[in-house]
């Protein structure tokens, strides 16, 4: 988009509808869980975890000639194989994330490990959502995103893949970053996992909502306004929701807004019943 259209950004967001219905946010150590409820993630293998993944590409400043990656994952917790030590039960899982260019060279070869501990054993056999991310700067490009996670106490093992693209964000040109879909955006000061521009912003790595939730949020940033005399103080935000094919489900329409300064956060949600 040129900067003659720098009074217009429209914003196409995808959506399906799914069988995960997500209630209410708990935490536990370094990332969140959320319990699951209705009808259950659908299962790949009863011998394998089901992954999710996701991924949303920023801005990276001060070095624009790299984009910021946010990674966005999600398992269900009952999945896991609990152990009792001492008054506790405990799961410990690894996870293996790997980025490679379009030439199959590696780019990225993280690994990591997580635990998840409850007190009752009980809670185990609950359907909890892990939601967690993982952050990598990249070059603008084309990459083969995977991500395996392996629970250590059954060594059942699960993957996702995506292709990975990765935009340019120049100085120049208005631009808007990918939209990150979420279940949840919340008010926070903190610092953090999940903590951008003051709010708390929960990912949806499944891109998935059902009627039973009526909301769907998503977050996005938009860079490169013109400010300066005589241009025009606000801007305008158009959503439309698209379906796999492409077409128009539905138009909510356009907002105005005004320019807070060269970049803008875009925080929003649509009912998609």
């Amino acid at each position: 988009m040129r900067k003659k259209f720098s009074h217009l950004c429209a914003c196409s967001w995808e959506w399906a509808k799914g069988s995960i219905f997500l209630l209410s946010l708990a935490s536990t150590l370094l990332f969140c869980l959320f319990p699951l409820t209705g009808e259950a993630i659908p299962q790949k293998s009863p011998h394998s975890l089901n992954v999710g993944i996701d991924y949303a590409c920023f801005q990276n400043l001060p070095d624009t000639s790299q984009s910021y990656v946010e990674i966005y994952y999600s398992f269900n917790r009952r999945e896991l194989k609990f152990t009792q030590e001492g008054q506790t039960y405990q799961a410990k899982f690894f996870l293996n994330l790997i980025i490679e260019d379009k030439l199959g060279n590696m780019v990225e070869n993280r690994m990591w490990n997580r635990g998840s501990k409850v007190n009752r054993w009980e809670e185990t056999q609950i359907d909890y959502l892990i939601l967690d991310q993982a952050e990598v700067i990249l070059k603008p490009g084309d990459y083969l995103l995977k991500l395996s996670v392996t629970d250590l106490g059954s060594e059942r093992q699960g993957e996702a893949s995506s292709e990975l693209k990765v935009k340019a964000f120049g100085e120049e040109d208005l631009q808007l970053s990918d939209l990150e879909l979420a279940f949840q955006i919340d008010p926070d000061t903190s610092t953090g996992t999940f903590i951008k521009a003051g709010r708390k912003i929960l990912p949806n790595p499944l891109g998935v909502f059902t009627h039973r939730r009526e909301m769907a949020y998503f977050y996005a940033e938009l860079y490169n306004l013109i400010v300066s005399p005589g241009a025009d103080p606000d801007y305008l935000l158009s959503f439309t929701v698209l379906d796999s094919a492409g077409k128009k489900v539905k138009d909510f329409g356009t907002q105005t807004r005004e320019k807070p300064g060269n970049s803008a956060v875009v925080l929003s949600g649509i009912n998609v019943t």
